[in-house]
């Protein structure tokens, strides 16, 4: 997992293989060459620009506990998330594009943007509703404010997946609006007034 964030004045960009276990040393290395290509770009747009390759390791992510429980590098270097871990450097941040690419080899490719706390944050998940050669992807997405998770939204994401497919992942928070593409396609939109400024975060389904 990379991370790239790029505040717009405040805007920001995020950048990352997620999840890796069980992926061979070719596709570990499309994944480290895409991240690149990634990276360069946010880099190029960005006025101020924040990257995470996890190479320093997890010194920048902030758990509720001490260490970053069920977090943990794979064979090919990429990281795998466990808990809830929020990116230091990006929770002061309240508008941002945010780009990743990550492998969702479980039960869902899950990040959090706008997260104040580990009380308040919005989550976004990519989930496999049809397994096969020719998977369905879901979107699933929801706040959780005071601790309590809200009801969730659940859409189709209209791309054609593959398993063990890396997931070019962008999202752009702007004021009360927040955007999903996949792929360089827009997946899905929508407004969300409650959560104004926080940062982003990864964790693994449960």
């Amino acid at each position: 997992l990379g991370l790239a964030l790029r505040p717009s004045l405040p805007k920001v960009r995020v950048t990352a293989p997620a999840s890796t276990e069980g992926i061979s040393k070719n596709l570990g290395e499309g994944l480290r060459h895409q991240f690149v290509n990634v990276r360069n770009t946010v880099s190029q747009r960005a006025a101020v620009s924040l990257n995470e390759d996890f190479r320093s390791g997890l010194d920048d992510w902030q758990t509720r506990s001490v260490v970053s429980t069920g977090w943990s590098f794979d064979g090919n270097g990429f990281v795998k998330p466990g808990t809830l871990a929020l990116y230091r450097p990006s929770l002061g941040l309240g508008d941002y594009d945010m780009e990743f690419l990550g492998l969702n080899d479980k039960k869902a490719l899950s990040w959090v943007v706008r997260a104040k706390d580990f009380d308040n944050y919005y989550v976004v998940k990519l989930v496999v509703t049809k397994p096969g050669p020719l998977p369905t992807i879901g979107i699933t997405r929801y706040a959780v404010i005071d601790g309590k998770a809200q009801p969730s939204l659940d859409t189709v994401a209209a791309i054609n997946a593959r398993p063990d497919m890396p997931y070019r992942v962008s999202m752009d928070v702007h004021d009360d609006t927040f955007l999903l593409s996949l792929q360089g396609t827009v997946a899905d939109n929508w407004p969300e007034p409650r959560l104004k400024t926080g940062g982003v975060g990864l964790l693994v389904s449960p």
